[in-house]
């Protein structure tokens, strides 16, 4: 099962079931135990009027952008709406190691045959140096990707 897993705007952690199908906003929200963030939405006692938007409304006050809400045409049954992660959003391993790699190539560029320490075992370290380096590098890869790419990363 997918649940997408995130902090929200008040740093409290929601799962959102991406395997699951919905048949209406308030399946929707207490399927995900999201019933305290609709609140704070639409106020105490809201009512459902139309599914796609509301559902779309709420995952983008959780999460602007994250998420698009699909009405799912032809089913026989009534559960046809379907929440999926845009294009923008990455798994967490993969965007750790597309950043991983991008910092050892520039810290390996700058320090050459500087960058790793002699030691005696079969693994690799950096330097002091070069670890320093890396660890900026990281950091700075990390921020640009976040910010101008509007990438971001989700642990599934």
């Amino acid at each position: 099962m997918a649940k997408a897993k995130m902090k929200n705007k008040s740093e409290h952690y929601i799962s959102i079931d991406l395997d699951q199908r919905y048949m209406s906003t308030y399946h929707f929200v207490g399927y995900n135990e999201l019933s305290n963030v609709a609140n704070m939405l639409w106020g105490k006692g809201w009512v459902a009027s139309d599914d796609l938007s509301q559902i779309q409304e709420l995952l983008d006050h959780v999460h602007e952008n994250m998420y698009t809400v699909h009405l799912i045409a032809g089913l026989r049954d009534d559960y046809d709406i379907e929440v999926r992660l845009n294009e923008r959003v990455v798994d967490n391993s993969d965007f750790i190691s597309v950043i991983c790699h991008l910092a050892n190539r520039v810290t390996e560029a700058k320090f050459g045959h500087m960058t790793y320490a002699d030691n005696d075992s079969d693994t690799l370290e950096y330097t002091e140096d070069a670890q320093e380096f890396f660890n900026k590098q990281y950091d700075e890869i990390e921020h640009e990707i976040i910010h101008r790419l509007n990438v971001q990363p989700l642990q599934l």
